[in-house]
């Protein structure tokens, strides 16, 4: 038989005898109760709070009679009579939503032995336990409420701040976009071949200055992306690198570039085909190791589909650039998300557009700043092919704008 809890009585009490007035000082959830029936009761209450009708005993016991939890009404008229602590509300509100959190978090860990004497994948049940655990210290009871005009002082004092964000490798997309922001997702959409890997290459250099980087390729070896970076890095041409016959002054130039990258480098690679899941986890293992800055992933519609899920190409790359967005948050980084753009328009030789993003909709959604690349890829116009025109087509922090950068594709870099 369940036990009265004198606790949750006292609060449904304050409920019965205020007829509901108190609930609009309250954040806590139904489900927050250990007693089912007081869960029921507090239900019935919010319903008929929320839909302004009157609330008594009488009527609350008329309410509950639909109730998939039977309700003695001896129930709500025992917590009538219960002492009112209404100047306590919030500290018996914390009492019960600490006694929840404290059993979800031991159903979690009866859980997690569980599955450890399964024969489930060990990574899959580490994850499944870190977000339940996750959502069982995050609690069920609401947040305080606060209206704009308890904010206002904090927020005047705010616009004196000035954020200096880590900057990108062009002083000219710093001044359309003001550096990379914490938390903010930034797309860079190209046709194939235009260079927007290496423009992600060139993002993760300068991430790397202030922590670790997860670089996610998705379509390049490590030995190939190792190659991109001692171009970009010594300005020895990658063809030079590729052709196997090196010059002793080149080897020596890439031997102190070694050593710099051993004493200096963060960038972490990742280069395998993978889920977001999976991603997930390497960014979570490589933040253990040393904090990130940022991550890179290179790039969106590569990105593998769970085993077994069936869904259609345009929900599944919405729900990878929404996890892009979350991991962006989470991790307090921005993220650099690079996008391919239609292949059919390739057919246009113009800059390409916004909507021309494949599965376009939620990566716009998700996106803090999209960019787009263009350069001329084909023709006998030598300039043109070494012009890069970045062109910024959303910015949710300011102004919109476009610029050109001289592409060295020979050094694996485009610069101002």
């Amino acid at each position: 038989m369940e036990q009265p809890n004198s606790v949750e009585r006292s609060i449904i009490g304050m409920i019965v005898t205020t007829r509901g007035a108190i609930l609009s000082q309250m954040t806590l959830d139904p489900s927050d109760y250990y007693s089912k029936t007081y869960e029921a009761i507090h239900r019935a209450a919010l319903t008929m709070y929320n839909e302004r009708r009157g609330i008594s005993q009488l009527t609350l016991e008329d309410e509950l009679k639909s109730s998939e939890v039977r309700v003695d009404p001896i129930d709500i008229r025992e917590a009538a009579q219960a002492l009112p602590d209404y100047d306590n509300i919030e500290v018996l509100e914390n009492i019960v939503s600490e006694s929840a959190t404290r059993r979800r978090l031991k159903a979690v860990f009866q859980g997690a032995e569980q599955a450890i004497g399964s024969p489930v994948d060990i990574g899959d049940t580490v994850e499944e336990t870190q977000l339940r655990m996750q959502d069982a210290v995050a609690g069920s009871k609401g947040p305080k409420v606060s209206f704009l005009s308890d904010d206002v002082d904090e927020i005047i004092a705010a616009l004196d701040e000035v954020h200096d964000y880590p900057k990108t490798p062009w002083p000219d997309l710093d001044k359309i976009i003001g550096g990379l922001r914490p938390g903010n997702v930034y797309v860079i959409g190209a046709r194939p071949g235009v260079g927007k890997s290496v423009l992600g290459m060139q993002f993760a250099q300068a991430m790397e200055k202030n922590g670790a980087v997860p670089f996610i390729s998705l379509e390049m070896g490590k030995t190939e992306i190792g190659k991109r970076l001692i171009a970009n890095e010594t300005e020895i041409s990658l063809s030079r690198i590729d052709s196997g016959n090196l010059h002793d002054k080149e080897r020596a130039i890439i031997a102190k570039w070694r050593a710099n990258r051993i004493e200096n480098g963060r960038l972490a690679i990742l280069n395998e085909s993978l889920t977001m899941s999976q991603i997930k986890k390497f960014v979570h293992s490589v933040n253990r190791r040393q904090k990130i800055s940022g991550i890179v992933i290179d790039y969106l519609q590569l990105i593998n589909a769970p085993s077994g899920d069936r869904r259609p190409r345009h929900e599944l790359i919405a729900e990878t650039s929404r996890q892009a967005k979350m991991l962006s948050v989470d991790y307090g980084v921005p993220v650099i998300l690079l996008s391919q753009v239609n292949r059919n328009s390739t057919q246009d030789d113009n800059p390409p557009k916004m909507s021309e993003l494949r599965e376009s909709g939620a990566i716009e959604q998700d996106a803090s700043v999209v960019i787009l690349l263009h350069r001329a890829i084909s023709g006998s116009d030598e300039e043109a092919k070494t012009t890069l025109q970045v062109g910024v087509a959303k910015n949710r922090h300011g102004t919109t704008g476009s610029f050109d950068l001289q592409f060295k594709g020979y050094y694996q870099k485009a610069v101002q």
